[in-house]
């Protein structure tokens, strides 16, 4: 039986192998008393243990200490445990926090406030699990799946902490694919059993990759989500290995989390279904990115997208975007100026952008006819409301809150807002968004968008930020009709 106990070193700031001293835990009580603070978990030992029936135990012993006024007013002692069970790939946790993924966690102590009312809860929704603690875990993981196998599996790859101790419980020979277990979906038990070895052709197949070049199963063995970006990049339209790798070694992509794309065969294409409400923006960009390719090349539209790869998605991406498909852009540019297309194919997706286009697009609506959008007029539609939406309409501080009647309303929005409101049409009218004037008198102040009860954005004229006496009173309308404005 193997067990090893780790101890936090307060002068390195690093788990060491060993038992710690009790000195130095009441060392790093007293630096917390000066804090003043009311609550610190203080982990003071890691312990991994190996059973004989191939099971794995990784515990962590801390103390929570109460503090009122700079002193110590109680110390309670209490263990995390985290259990593998290896031959039935099974993990277990108290607390089930302890389960929760998580991007930064804590190693030395956390702070929790007194009116958690379930303070294990939240301590072990934030711990971190140390390196050398994870990796001990692993080679006792090793051995086990060395009797199981006949071999001692590797561990390769960016994968740490909790996350690593899962994957290789549930797929020793390949950690890799437990992570992509979302993007492949429901096949993946029958594609990718747990003793199979050599899961990458079957997964290229799967995904659709035809010939797969040479380089690419070095990058899938590096990180897995690789794979995921070289089909996206596919999907938008990307060929070269060498332009597509420049998108590499990234879990997150353009705002979506790669892991949690799903790839649906009968498509050949990755789609987003984590999301509460149905979001469009992949399907927009694919067909933005089509569009671009006919005039710019790969490496030019690799540029082109690099300020979206690690930042959230702009209102001014969305709407030029939304505008760019509404319109049908990709078939017929010929709706936009010269200029304005030479400014889209240049800039990227800047607020000049944004306001030339909705310029050149203001009076153009499309209907669908035979599948397909077509540029007439269309005829004015009359919006249904439920009767709670049809109370947001109010007043407060001489300022009224305006539900548009019909579609032609929000080419009104749209004139007196300065904005691309009147592209919202569609979304509008399928309830997929919500739009709302807020108005003094003759005066268009705000123009709000509402979805699932939250409100998405709420700009001025020209999509100017509010000024703080506006944002409150629209605070002060969203709390009394029990819609989010802001963060919670």
């Amino acid at each position: 039986m193997i067990k090893k106990t780790f101890y936090f070193d307060v002068e390195t700031e690093e788990w060491q192998e060993g038992t710690g001293h009790a000195s130095m835990v009441e060392d790093q009580i007293n630096l917390l008393a000066r804090e003043g603070k009311d609550r610190y978990f203080i982990p003071y030992q890691w312990t991994v243990a190996a059973k004989d029936d191939s099971i794995l135990e990784v515990s962590l012993d801390i103390f929570m200490v109460g503090f009122a006024k700079g002193k110590v007013q109680s110390i309670q002692e209490k263990q995390w445990l985290i259990e593998c069970d290896f031959a039935h790939s099974q993990l277990q946790a108290w607390p089930m926090a302890f389960m929760k993924e998580r991007q930064k966690g804590w190693v030395k102590f956390f702070h929790c406030p007194e009116l958690v009312t379930f303070p294990d809860m939240m301590g072990a929704s934030y711990v971190e699990i140390p390196t050398v603690v994870t990796d001990t875990a692993i080679y006792i993981l090793q051995g086990y799946a060395e009797r199981e196998f006949g071999f001692r599996p590797t561990s390769m790859g960016s994968l740490h902490g909790l996350k690593h101790m899962i994957a290789f419980c549930n797929r020793p020979l390949d950690m890799n694919i437990y992570l992509l277990r979302h993007v492949i979906g429901e096949p993946y038990e029958l594609l990718f059993p747990r003793e199979q070895r050599d899961n990458y052709h079957p997964l290229c197949h799967y995904l659709q990759i035809d010939r797969p070049p040479k380089s690419l199963r070095r990058f899938y063995g590096e990180m897995p989500e690789n794979l995921v970006a070289y089909v996206l990049l596919r999907q938008l339209g990307f060929c070269d290995i060498n332009v597509i790798r420049r998108f590499f070694q990234r879990e997150v992509l353009f705002g979506y989390h790669l892991a949690k794309l799903t790839f649906h065969p009968e498509t050949g294409k990755l789609e987003d279904n984590c999301r509460q409400q149905f979001n469009p923006y992949l399907e927009w960009m694919e067909c933005f990115c089509r569009w671009y390719l006919k005039h710019r090349s790969e490496s030019q539209l690799a540029n082109y997208l690099q300020p979206l790869v690690a930042l959230k998605w702009t209102q001014d991406t969305i709407d030029i975007l939304r505008m760019f498909v509404v319109s049908n852009l990709d078939r017929d540019d010929r709706l936009l100026t010269p200029g304005t297309r030479r400014r889209l194919l240049r800039e990227g997706f800047t607020s000049a952008v944004h306001d030339d286009m909705m310029h050149d697009l203001a009076n153009v609506l499309p209907r669908l006819e035979h599948g397909c959008l077509q540029w007439y007029d269309i005829p004015n539609t009359s919006i249904q409301y439920t009767d709670k939406e049809k109370a947001y309409a109010d007043e407060i501080d001489g300022y009224r809150f305006v539900l548009p009647k019909e579609s032609d309303d929000l080419r009104i929005y749209g004139k007196r807002f300065h904005n691309c409101v009147s592209s919202y049409r569609l979304a509008v009218l399928e309830r997929k968004s919500l739009i709302m004037a807020m108005v003094q008198e003759d005066r268009y102040i705000a123009c709000i968008e509402i979805q699932q009860r939250r409100v998405v954005q709420a700009f001025g004229p020209c999509n100017q930020q509010l000024s703080p006496p506006i944002q409150e009173v629209i605070k002060h309308w969203a709390k009394e009709k029990k819609i989010v404005y802001g963060r919670r």
